[in-house]
């Protein structure tokens, strides 16, 4: 499952398409837990409940968090691994159960280059080797 948080909110970042994210489900063959039809390829991703997060049981959730990028340093700024970590419905999930949630660079909404990517595809590495 790839999301995108900013606000305080969780948004839903499409296999294939979404922002940033949805590319890993191509380059690296990822069955997607969950497939919105309609999906966007907006930067503020597609709205999601995490109720359908949650009732699609992702194993791996990844991560951009925009406002650690813009907006970290404002009142009230809480990071996107915190927010799906400690959002109430997503309690049962393997992805939160397991700690099994890959947050990009925190720069990345503003910076999506080459450094970025394998910063963050070492990490996703990383992650994957620790829970194999």
């Amino acid at each position: 499952m790839a999301v995108n948080t900013s606000g305080g909110q969780i948004g839903y970042l499409a296999p294939h398409v979404g922002r940033t994210l949805g590319v890993l489900f191509d380059w690296f063959d990822f069955t997607p837990a969950l497939v919105v039809e309609g999906a966007s390829d907006d930067h503020e991703g597609d709205e999601v409940s995490v109720e359908a997060i949650a009732e699609s049981n992702p194993d791996w959730i990844l991560v951009m968090d925009r406002d650690a990028a813009v907006a970290a340093d404002e009142e009230g700024y809480q990071p996107g691994a915190d927010l799906i970590a400690e959002s109430e419905a997503l309690q049962q999930v393997p992805a939160v159960q397991k700690d099994q949630i890959v947050v990009m660079p925190a720069d990345t909404y503003t910076n999506e280059g080459i450094q970025t990517y394998t910063e963050y595809l070492n990490q996703l590495a990383d992650a994957f080797d620790a829970a194999s």
